[in-house]
């Protein structure tokens, strides 16, 4: 990279205090792209590329990104293999693809996948996670991995377990109920664990038939 290439990437960076994420300011998709010699480079590994000194752009692991995909912010950047970045991201809960398990011993696909079914935003999910809260939607919350030999995990259902209505219908899951009801999954699945009496007027509990 000439000076010229540096001084064009950097004008495309949002530059702000030394702890702040520095956003991306062009073109994107989910990740800051930069044309380099015609080619689209990912703007945050050209980032750590220019402060740390690497020079060759295919050889460099992805650095792991803070929360911000868009953050060019050197500090926030990391170089590793994916093994390492898979761990960096579980340790600053950014890795909305490790299991997860409710403290009611639910189990979700990830902290994306439970604020889609629960309605809890999957950081607060994640903050539990990492130990930075102690609860969010009012549960605790694990990474499924870390709660062996832990109450929770010699009752973990999956969320997508199947439930008997007590007028005698199944279905699939709590979800499954709440997309042909419109009965909220979040109570079913309080009703399933002894939290509620009822939900939509119905009792609910888990088909083990």
């Amino acid at each position: 990279m000439n000076a010229n290439d540096r001084k064009r990437f950097w004008a495309k960076v949002d530059v702000r205090g030394p702890d702040e994420c520095w956003p991306w300011k062009a073109y994107a998709d989910r990740y800051g792209r930069f044309y380099l010699n015609g080619k689209p480079k990912l703007a945050h590994r050209i980032a750590y590329i220019l402060t740390y000194g690497y020079t060759d752009l295919d050889v460099l692991h992805k650095p792991v990104v803070c929360h911000n995909p868009l953050c060019c912010n050197p500090r926030h950047l990391l170089s590793g293999d994916s093994e390492e970045n898979a761990g960096h991201r579980k340790l600053d809960g950014t890795d909305c693809n490790i299991p997860v398990i409710r403290s009611d011993g639910i189990v979700f696909d990830g902290v994306n996948d439970a604020e889609r079914k629960t309605g809890v935003l999957h950081n607060n999910i994640s903050k539990v996670c990492i130990g930075k809260c102690k609860s969010a939607g009012g549960y605790g919350w694990k990474y499924l991995e870390d709660s062996d030999g832990n109450p929770w995990s010699t009752v973990a259902r999956r969320y997508k377990a199947s439930i008997v209505c007590s007028d005698g219908r199944i279905f699939k899951s709590a979800a499954d109920v709440e997309h042909k009801t419109g009965i909220s999954s979040t109570h079913i699945s309080a009703v399933c664990l002894g939290r509620r009496k009822s939900a939509g007027g119905y009792g609910w509990s888990y088909y083990t038939g």
